[in-house]
């Protein structure tokens, strides 16, 4: 993203890569690496795509991206302050260049896979409005050439409201979880209560710890709320 800066390129760019392990993975076994293999495959989509579609800056970002093919997956996670591969992409998202709620709604579609019905639910807004907000801040992203590299030192701290806020609505999205069909949802609870105890070892503030501790009580209670044998009094 940091060298396309292109947001719907560089989903196509993971859809196809996706696609292509789903029917390459059951027959030839899982890589050794399976996040780097897929970044290798959707950085090559990326390059056929700049040059097939021929976008604006298209010289400069194949120049990019080329010239950087040979580098390793690995290498990304060296010194950095964020050890965990989601709560940084998450913490990269949340970019000071849009407002709070499109910062938010982008990093809960791009980052966290919510679906849009979950987003627009949880700002009380139609999905229709969601989707023209999301729309631009992907074109905004493209045209004003904004850089989204992973934050470091006090500019973690300047994005750490924002970053509670997203953790805090994945949450949310499986608090009504009660049966084996919303499973999906339920896994969203599980993940934003391993990122909130992370990023309260990364940033052990009163907010973050208080956080977690609002998810871990909810969480606590949640088979007393949903279970049959446990009706309301």
């Amino acid at each position: 993203m940091h060298q396309c800066r292109d947001l719907a390129l560089v989903e196509d760019a993971v859809q196809d890569a996706i696609l292509q392990a789903c029917q390459k993975w059951p027959e030839q076994g899982l890589p050794d690496n399976c996040a780097a293999w897929l970044h290798s495959v959707a950085k090559r989509r990326l390059i056929d795509r700049l040059r097939r579609e021929r976008v604006r800056q298209a010289p400069r970002a194949q120049h990019t991206l080329l010239e950087s093919y040979q580098w390793r997956y690995s290498e990304a996670t060296v010194h950095l302050d964020i050890p965990d591969d989601r709560l940084r992409l998450i913490f990269t998202c949340c970019h000071p260049a849009f407002a709070q709620q499109a910062q938010v709604a982008l990093t809960l579609k791009i980052i966290c896979g919510l679906e849009l019905r979950a987003i627009a639910s949880a700002f009380l807004i139609s999905e229709d409005t969601l989707n023209r907000r999301l729309s631009r801040s992907k074109l905004k992203i493209a045209n004003a050439g904004i850089a989204y590299e992973v934050p470091e030192g006090k500019e973690l701290q300047a994005r750490l409201p924002v970053v509670l806020a997203v953790i805090y609505l994945l949450f949310n999205a499986s608090y009504g979880v009660a049966s084996e069909a919303e499973e999906s949802q339920e896994d969203f609870g599980l993940e934003s209560i391993r990122l909130g105890r992370l990023l309260y070892q990364l940033q052990p503030s009163c907010e973050t710890g208080g956080l977690l501790a609002l998810m871990e009580l909810h969480r606590a209670r949640r088979i007393s709320r949903t279970s049959e044998l446990h009706p309301a009094r």
